[in-house]
């Protein structure tokens, strides 16, 4: 005996049926669904913490002393980002 989907009919019935078993099967998979909590995430935070303040000293530097920050190469204001085109970037 050999298998072919050709010779099954799908009933419109059937296949509803088997669409509200599949979206009641997403939403008890989207509902029951747990969270492990990282094991870095307290190293991953402190970095973070660590970014904002440098970046702060860094924009802070850069508006006292350093070339103004151009809002259209550093559109975030980060202040790392410097001239687009300089001697050094043309070599």
């Amino acid at each position: 005996m050999t298998f072919s989907w050709n010779k099954i009919k799908f009933t419109h019935l059937f296949m509803i049926i088997i669409l509200i078993i599949s979206i009641a099967g997403l939403f008890i998979i989207e509902k029951t669904k747990t969270l492990a909590p990282d094991s870095a995430y307290s190293t991953k935070v402190q970095a973070a913490q660590i970014m904002n303040e440098s970046m702060k000293t860094i924009r802070d530097y850069r508006t006292e002393n350093g070339p103004q920050i151009n809002n259209v190469t550093d559109p975030n204001l980060t202040g790392l980002i410097w001239e687009e085109w300089t001697p050094l970037t043309i070599l």
